[in-house]
């Protein structure tokens, strides 16, 4: 196994609820007298350091690293008043934090009998091997020189004295761990039960890593702070190292399909140079590759990005941002055409893709062309693919994803239906429910579908300055005098009237609404969107 692996580790209990683990616990804790008092002093000192303490809500969190504690500390910050907004806190000081061993042991047993205490988990072998890449794989020269140069004299014979202990191999990091007393263990690969002592502290809720998003929005129900927060965890975490994004806010707004341009957008005025910069912060300091990407993820980037080798660019398609007229300019470039305005279809199966190229040549593409991809404000998008599927003519799409969609959301809805009767809300409901990787690809987030924290883009225009910024990608591609972007259809134009008007979107569910741009949350953020707030 590879570290990109990670998410590959068969994770039995993805589908466990917090009731389910808690009675484990309870059977495998049996009926020992554990308490306190009966624990050592380092089990005190160890269990103390890690729980977190909130007075203001009276609750209490068991922090283990690796299992989304920075994000339940960046909470932590929001509720105790030092930020108003869990976007804006880049970096967490986790020395920054009161916790239980700051306590008095009268006062510390208080809290653990009075406060709500909670805890998450994970998979603990794709814990281990995360926080093998974390410490070891990437730049952490603190971990290197405390561990690395440990694990690597413990594990090698004559190991060189001056070693900077930056080349732990995974097999000697494994024995390392399996060589150390679990109380000797560094927090990042300490197992949960030294930890949190689960035997010992009541625990309310215990959440994991693998029903993240849902998990955490019950906690954060439980603390009626729901409302205050909310925060977008990786919703399938068991299968890959997301990108996590985090928002503050709320929606209480009602909108007619016809208003989605009217949207308090900003982005008409954000250039590709301000979008890329944006990428940047998000992806941060991630060193993800084509090779660490799932199977998954490669098909549906290798299937997305189009390929014209004799003007050497790639294109990242994604549907409902202009990409039919995208695919008008390549079949002039590659001889099938001779003007874009004049071809009436596309046959969208017809393009040569980075699927097409073995792993070698694909890499070696993704190093020398040019890059770009279009984007267009989430929302919006989402709408427009509801119209064009949904409400339009499209018997197609009725019968595999209407039938599915009206047997997920209607109770004892009719064997027989034809899914043409498909209301906005119930395909928002179906698309706040579903995995992100299985979407089709019409209203599958931006950043699944041309990752662009793997592949470096050098030019990422939107559809609100669709003109301007598809004339500057044919003249540096210096095509512009070779093919001419095709005339723009009424609804690609900002100010268009052609966007949907026969249909409303009249009174969405606010949480409906609030879980939608949960899950398009990183789309906004990474491409400088700004969240709809009316």
């Amino acid at each position: 196994m590879t570290v990109s692996d990670i998410r590959g580790t068969n994770v039995i209990n993805s589908v466990a609820t917090s009731e389910q683990r808690l009675q484990s616990v309870r059977r495998v804790c049996g009926n020992t007298t554990k308490s306190w008092d009966s624990l050592s002093a380092k089990e005190k000192y160890i269990l103390g350091r890690h729980t977190l303490v909130d007075d203001k809500h009276r609750f209490l969190y068991c922090s283990i690293p690796k299992a989304a504690c920075s994000n339940w500390k960046r909470v932590l910050m929001v509720l105790d008043g030092r930020a108003t907004n869990i976007s804006a806190v880049k970096k967490v000081q986790h020395s920054s934090f009161t916790r239980l061993k700051d306590f008095p042991p009268s006062v510390a047993k208080q809290k653990l009998r009075e406060y709500y205490k909670f805890m998450f988990v994970r998979e603990p072998f794709g814990r281990l091997l995360s926080a093998y890449k974390d410490k070891f794989v990437l730049n952490n020269n603190v971990f290197h020189k405390r561990y690395g140069t440990q694990i690597i004299r413990h594990m090698r014979k004559n190991a060189q004295a001056n070693s900077t202990g930056d080349d732990v191999k995974i097999r000697e990091f494994l024995q390392h761990v399996l060589d150390s007393h679990a109380e000797d263990m560094n927090e990042h690969w300490m197992p949960f039960y030294k930890l949190c002592q689960p035997c010992v502290v009541s625990y309310d809720f215990i959440g994991s890593m693998e029903n993240l998003e849902s998990d955490s929005t019950q906690v954060l129900k439980q603390l009626n702070v729901n409302e205050q927060i909310f925060i977008l965890f990786p919703e399938t975490y068991p299968r890959r190292m997301r990108l996590t994004a985090l928002l503050s806010g709320k929606w209480n707004g009602k909108m007619r399909i016809s208003d989605a341009r009217g949207m308090s957008v900003n982005s008409s005025v954000v250039t590709s140079g301000q979008r890329k910069k944006s990428v940047k912060e998000v992806c941060g300091n991630m060193q993800k590759s084509w090779d660490s990407l799932s199977k998954e993820e490669r098909q549906i980037l290798g299937k997305h990005i189009l390929v014209n080798d004799e003007h050497k660019f790639l294109y990242c398609s994604v549907p409902k941002v202009a990409c039919s007229n995208w695919k008008r300019v390549m079949m002039v470039l590659d001889g099938q055409a001779i003007d874009s305005n004049a071809i009436k279809r596309v046959n969208h199966h017809s393009f040569t893709t980075l699927a097409d190229f073995p792993p070698l040549v694909v890499k070696h593409k993704l190093q020398e062309y040019y890059k770009f991809m279009f984007v267009r404000e989430p929302f919006a998008r989402l709408l427009s693919a509801f119209k064009d599927k949904f409400v339009l003519n499209n018997t197609a799409f009725h019968k595999r994803y209407g039938t599915q969609i009206i047997r997920h959301v209607r109770k004892n809805a009719p064997v027989n239906s034809k899914g043409n009767d498909v209301k906005v809300a119930e395909f928002l409901q179906y698309v706040v429910d579903s995995h992100v990787e299985d979407m089709n690809e019409h209203w599958m987030p931006f950043y699944e579908l041309c990752q662009p924290c793997v592949v470096s883009y050098d030019f990422i225009g939107s559809m609100e300055n669709l003109e301007s910024d598809s004339t500057h990608v044919l003249k540096q591609l210096n095509v512009n005098e070779q093919v001419s972007f095709p005339r723009q259809q009424n609804y690609y134009r900002a100010g268009g009237k052609g966007y949907v008007k026969s249909k409303k979107v009249s009174n969405i569910p606010p949480g409906l609404m609030r879980n939608v741009l949960k899950k398009y949350a990183l789309d906004y953020k990474m491409f400088s969107y700004q969240m709809p707030n009316k």
